[in-house]
């Protein structure tokens, strides 16, 4: 009974702070879940399960393209996202002018940098952030930060994955919380966002996948290779629905 009033009350929540991007977040979370359980699955069955998992998701974006208007109006905005897609188009012009330095980390978005307010102008309204943290990286630090910092968050997203098909009993939690953080940030800003809570979580569960990771191979490579060969004959049997045999030696 707790658990599910916790649940109500935590809906309850996230409905009366009126933040777009918290219910995103709940919207997608369950089919964020589905995705990462795929992990669980044995080879074959996890290809068809990621290949039906595409198309679904292929077949929903293409619904929502083509009832872009009707979808806006539903959740009351306008198909700039409230400002968001001309100031993202202004900004990749001036990431064109810096494209491997950026305008510094933290030093783009202050009341004495004149080409912010060149970007205020332009929009009409005063913009803190890009309100997208793959944008706001390109302009703070420019390409080769931007990678970087993407190869964190989807490595972290992969080694959550992983975790997860290793029955971690945590790494549910850390994959779909890193995913979501990826997938939120295309209309915020939060990623490596100085005083943001996400400057501390990511790099915890970024922390703890790789070490993990580094765990499970030790124990993999002290089990020997035998035991390698057995764990993929079981896994095969598994799939093929004939029992296993006995243990290779």
């Amino acid at each position: 009974m707790a658990y599910y009033l916790g649940i109500v009350i935590f809906l309850g929540c996230i409905v009366m702070a009126k933040s777009d991007t918290s219910l995103l977040s709940v919207a997608i979370l369950p089919a964020v879940i589905a995705f990462t359980l795929i992990a669980r699955l044995s080879r074959v069955a996890r290809i068809w399960a990621a290949y039906a998992f595409v198309m679904a998701a292929i077949a929903s974006a293409a619904t929502v393209a083509l009832n872009l208007d009707a979808v806006m109006a539903f959740i009351d905005r306008d198909v700039t996202l409230t400002g968001r897609v001309p100031l993202w188009g202004v900004l990749l012009e001036l990431v064109a002018e810096r494209p491997w330095t950026g305008y510094g980390y933290g030093a783009f978005w202050l009341e004495t940098n004149p080409t912010a307010h060149y970007i205020w102008d332009v929009i009409g309204w005063p913009a803190p952030e890009a309100h997208n943290s793959y944008v706001d990286l390109l302009i703070q630090v420019g390409i080769p930060g931007t990678l970087l910092s993407t190869m964190i968050l989807f490595g972290t997203v992969r080694s959550g994955l992983a975790a997860v098909a290793d029955r971690v009993p945590w790494a549910t939690f850390a994959a779909c919380y890193v995913i979501i953080l990826a997938m939120t940030n295309l209309v915020e800003t939060m990623l490596f966002h100085a005083g943001d809570i996400q400057c501390l979580m990511l790099p915890m569960l970024y922390a703890a996948l790789r070490l993990h990771r580094s765990d499970a191979g030790r124990l993999v490579a002290g089990a020997g290779p035998a035991a390698t060969r057995n764990a993929h004959h079981r896994e095969l049997a598994q799939v093929l629905g004939s029992p296993a045999q006995q243990p290779l030696r």
